[in-house]
């Protein structure tokens, strides 16, 4: 019994490190500037945090993650995003109207809603048709990108 069970055990361990060096993700992406590059990926097996004085990156199962832009203040989006939690409408905000585009993606990592090149500074999206859950809203702009996690409550 306890030969078997260390057999499973040793052989569990070991198909885990073998592909470790090998990703199987369910959804993914990356977005891009002049001062950052951001992949991202659902399903990594490794977890690990690598930081320094200008940013924190942790990948990894269930973590929280967050992004500070390496660039000046000028090269970020200014941009509002309320309610949050939301149940019908989510009004997006932004203080520069040069064209820009949003998307909306479930934690699955479909594609839910988008519109690409909105000329209007301020936007309001029906998410009155969702299922409650977890969504990510990405918003670019001029060749920058930023991300918001939006709970949709029922």
């Amino acid at each position: 019994m306890y030969i078997r069970l260390g057999l499973t055990t040793l052989f569990s361990c070991t198909v885990l490190l073998l592909s470790a060096q090998s990703l199987v993700g369910a959804a993914g992406d990356s977005q891009s500037s002049n001062t950052y590059r951001l992949a991202w990926s659902l399903g990594e097996l490794a977890p690990g945090t690598v930081s320094n004085s200008n940013y924190t990156l942790t990948q990894g199962l269930h973590q929280g993650i967050t992004v500070k832009p390496l660039g000046t203040a000028s090269e970020v989006i200014a941009v509002s995003v309320y309610p949050n939690p939301v149940s019908n409408w989510l009004n997006i905000t932004l203080q520069e109207t040069t064209g820009w585009s949003y998307r909306l993606v479930s934690q699955e990592g479909k594609k839910i809603l988008h519109e690409d090149r909105v000329s209007e500074r301020a936007k309001q999206v029906d998410l009155s048709a969702l299922n409650a859950g977890i969504y990510l809203l990405q918003i670019d702009q001029s060749n920058t990108s930023t991300s918001f996690r939006i709970i949709v409550n029922r």
